[in-house]
């Protein structure tokens, strides 16, 4: 996991629970590797379909 931002959620101990929470939930789904994948569920949001902030 990385993260690029308010490393306190890491110091605090407090991004790994969320992260193993969502993985129990079946949120996420991690491959054999430690990967996650988008789940059954997901859908590509509008800015992305649209093709908005140069995602291409």
């Amino acid at each position: 996991m990385f993260v690029r931002y308010k490393f306190e959620v890491i110091e605090k101990g407090k991004l790994y629970p969320a992260y193993a929470n969502l993985l129990k939930g079946k949120m996420f789904i991690e491959d054999e590797k430690g990967h996650t994948h988008k789940g059954p569920n997901w859908k590509e949001p509008q800015f992305i379909t649209q093709k908005k902030y140069g995602i291409k």
